[in-house]
């Protein structure tokens, strides 16, 4: 599907009852391709009233914090996990719903690198990780439409990073501060190029603070206690306690799949609203 037809079918979804209570779904913004891929929540009011991502305060935030670690806004692409404005958080229903319009998106601008701000986004990708833990490391999201239980391969993946979403930074300095620390961490990772991001990886359990037993092939790294928290990551999926070394994700432009690379299987959307909230920070 080409940009326009993607725009349509996400102003006249009718998926579930939020488009029936805004002014207008929000479409993604910014070009497509391009190598970064901001995703965030949902929309504002100010984006509800306006029909742009990442227009209001939050917006404002995140766009100065990523001028300042030297990543240019209107170079990158911004997408939302839900495109309607929710009117509070949105439910494992609504990111259900969206799932697709957003994996469209996604397709489109076939980012190498997906910054995820935020609890709903993260789990939007990843349902058994809490953002407080989670956040500052990176592993591997799919940036293409499967069905659940598909096999993914490298050329469809790219390097996922989440930190706090903006919002919570408006109303804690000190999550902004830390915001800000991710975001510095993530554009040296940057810098550094997508055929290293494995180097990146932490050594700490990303469920809680124990040091790593094993790693999945998605770069998550988990404790022996942790090893079976995961819904996404099967027994078969862990491997030693060494970080795992591959795949080599490219520019969008020239993306081909190493022959040594793993393939990552993603999750299921069958899960529980628990599951969505199980991390209360932002």
């Amino acid at each position: 599907m080409n940009r326009l037809e993607i725009v349509e079918e996400i102003l006249f979804c009718s998926s579930c009852e939020l488009a029936a209570n805004c002014n207008s779904p929000v479409p993604f913004y910014g070009p497509a391709p391009a190598e970064i891929c901001v995703v965030g929540e949902a929309p504002g009011a100010t984006e509800d009233a306006e029909g742009r991502p990442f227009v209001g305060r939050a917006g404002q935030l995140i766009r100065a914090a990523l001028s300042d670690v030297g990543v240019d806004p209107d170079s990158v692409a911004w997408v939302n996990t839900v495109s309607c404005f929710p009117h509070g958080t949105p439910s494992l229903k609504h990111v259900d719903a969206c799932h697709e319009l957003k994996m469209l998106q996604l397709e489109l601008v076939a980012p190498s690198w997906v910054l995820m701000l935020g609890k709903v986004s993260l789990q939007g990708f990843r349902y058994d990780l809490g953002i407080s833990k989670a956040k500052g490391r990176p592993f591997l999201v799919p940036i293409s439409r499967v069905t659940p239980g598909e096999v993914l391969q490298p050329a469809t993946t790219a390097v996922g990073f989440a930190t706090y979403h903006p919002a919570a930074g408006l109303r804690n300095r000190v999550m902004e501060q830390a915001m800000r620390e991710d975001l510095a961490a993530w554009k040296k990772m940057v810098d550094g190029g997508s055929d290293q991001w494995w180097e990146h990886i932490p050594d700490t359990c990303a469920f809680c603070a124990n040091l790593v037993e094993s790693f999945d092939q998605y770069g998550i790294g988990a404790c022996a206690g942790h090893r079976n928290h995961t819904g996404v990551s099967s027994e078969s999926s862990w491997t030693s306690a060494s970080k795992p070394s591959g795949p080599n994700i490219a520019k969008p432009a020239a993306k081909k799949p190493p022959q040594d690379s793993p393939s990552i299987t993603p999750p299921s959307s069958n899960t529980s609203e628990a599951a969505l909230q199980m991390d209360l920070n932002l």
